[in-house]
């Protein structure tokens, strides 16, 4: 599989799904690993599936989303959740009019949003009912193409439907998400091929999901210009774009450069207006309410010594969870819409050597649950060799933009291999093979003997799979100290110690002094 730096992804999530792994967290990872340029995200905490979902109104849902946008303006732009039937789209006019601030976009355009989302499965309306048009209205003034889970096999969000909405609105580029989720997919082909000769509709077809094989007929009934690259972004979770490996190598088989270049980046950025223009809004900063980012010295403070203000939103127990892992996962959230927060997952892991020396040193963490806090390196590495020497370990996250730190405490032991493979195969190739040519942590002779190793290791697998070597994993830190530090006035902090005994124990909390 070539790089995929170039490639927009047009469907991805964040928010909360039951079972299925949506969180920022993910979404951010897995877009590093796949090497996507950029994603459009909506926020599923809009649709409503009982006991799934989190049934949030229109506006809840997208100013989450706009913040998420903020976060990470250099690889997110967002999508309007609308909701006909329980929502209305003067809810959305807002927001159509926020951008990312100058100097901002990543190249981008300035807008935050470049699209409208609507699903018609998960909010329980017929897609080609009358209550339907005016977000379809909506779309036409703001120049946005519009969304659509396409199902088929729920008949409310059925291509037939979706293709009969197009058509009342022929102006409005309509995308059949999934094509038709769960097939057939000839019909929902078929069907945007009669509507495009007709010259009834603007409609294009989307890959999540989408057998190969469907992809490339897709490509030869309707033109590679009216194929769009999605993925529904982080549906497989961990590993989410290894698992569109076949989709990709089928295209690349398939298309020439230039019908590659259309369906992976080309025709998104024709869609959505996704190239960095000027626009007669772009004085409008959709962060004014957000603090700015303090300066690094105040010329007017008596106490030049005195560090930049980093005071945080004081912390009250009777505010907090009862578990530290959910305040956690919060905070987590939090720092990663933060835009100031260039890697909010990183933090210092610190362990002591077998002689009994303490070290520490910045890591990424690559998940968090019920269980614990789940990192991965080389069994052979410094680190490693502490863990089977003392297997304890803290970590200690610490977002200076926020004024806030969490320190984790707790014994360490490795994941099943079945997680570390399933992580591994999720990385990208040459990340994997990095992973075998590195002795991690013992001496190099040079930086060309490293580059040797690599080129022996690209040379024994070819274009093969790469499996996880033995002497590479996760681990797992199961918390039993969890502390949550909140910076104050005059360092006057707050601070909440969670404890418990052992795991599955009831934690216990205490404030502690400053």
């Amino acid at each position: 599989m070539t790089s995929s730096r170039w490639r927009i992804d047009v469907h991805a999530h964040i928010g909360h799904f039951e079972g299925y792994d949506l969180s920022e967290t993910t979404l951010r990872s897995e877009i590093d690993r796949g090497e996507i340029a950029l994603a459009l995200i909506s926020n599923i905490d809009g649709a409503a599936v009982e006991g799934k979902t989190r049934d949030l109104p229109e506006t809840v849902a997208n100013q989450a989303t706009t913040e998420a946008v903020l976060g990470r303006p250099d690889r997110f732009r967002g999508l309007l959740w609308g909701r006909p039937g329980s929502g209305t789209p003067e809810s959305l006019e807002p927001f159509r009019a926020l951008r990312v601030p100058p100097g901002e976009t990543g190249g981008w355009s300035p807008r935050v949003f470049v699209g409208l989302k609507l699903h018609p499965e998960m909010n329980h309306f017929e897609i080609d009912a009358p209550v339907v048009d005016p977000y379809l209205q909506l779309a036409e003034r703001a120049g946005f193409p519009v969304v659509i889970h396409s199902d088929g096999q729920v008949d409310r969000a059925s291509p037939e439907r979706i293709v009969a909405l197009a058509r009342r609105h022929p102006r409005v580029p309509v995308v059949l998400y999934h094509t038709a989720f769960g097939g057939p997919y000839r019909p929902a082909i078929e069907l945007v091929v009669e509507a495009l000769a007709e010259g009834q509709a603007d409609l294009y077809l989307e890959t999540a999901q989408l057998p190969p094989e469907h992809a490339i007929e897709a490509v030869e009934r309707v033109g590679a210009e009216r194929v769009l690259f999605g993925t529904d972004a982080s549906y497989f979770g961990v590993g989410h774009y290894e698992r569109y490996r076949p989709l990709i190598e089928a295209l690349e088989a398939h298309c020439g450069a230039e019908d590659l270049d259309a369906i992976f980046r080309g025709n998104a950025l024709r869609i959505f207006g996704l190239h960095d223009a000027p626009d007669p809004l772009d004085l409008i900063d959709p962060r004014d309410p957000i603090p700015r980012n303090p300066p690094m010295t105040d010329p007017t403070s008596p106490d030049p010594a005195a560090p930049p203000d980093r005071t945080s939103e004081r912390l009250e127990r009777a505010g907090l969870s009862g578990d530290p892992l959910q305040i956690f996962e919060q905070w987590m959230g939090e720092a990663e819409r933060d835009s100031r927060m260039e890697y909010p997952n990183a933090c210092t892991l610190s362990t002591v050597d077998p002689r009994g020396m303490p070290e520490g040193r910045i890591i990424l963490l690559k998940g968090v649950d019920a269980r614990g806090f789940a990192f991965y390196t080389n069994y052979e590495s410094a680190k490693a060799r502490a863990l089977g020497a003392h297997p304890r370990a803290s970590l200690t996250f610490y977002w200076d933009a926020m004024g806030r730190q969490v320190r984790v405490r707790g014994p360490v032991e490795r994941l099943p291999a079945e997680e570390s493979d399933a992580y591994f195969e999720s990385r990208p190739r040459e990340s994997r093979i990095g992973a075998w040519a590195s002795d991690q942590s013992r001496p190099l002779e040079s930086r060309e003997a490293l580059e040797r190793m690599v080129e022996g290791v690209r040379d024994r697998f070819g274009s093969g799979p790469i499996p996880r070597p033995s002497h590479w994993g996760g681990y797992l830190l199961t918390p039993i100290e969890i502390e949550f530090w909140a910076a104050g006035e005059a360092r006057l902090h707050d601070r909440f110690l969670f404890r418990r005994p052992s795991e599955g124990a009831e934690w216990s909390v205490v404030r502690l002094n400053p």
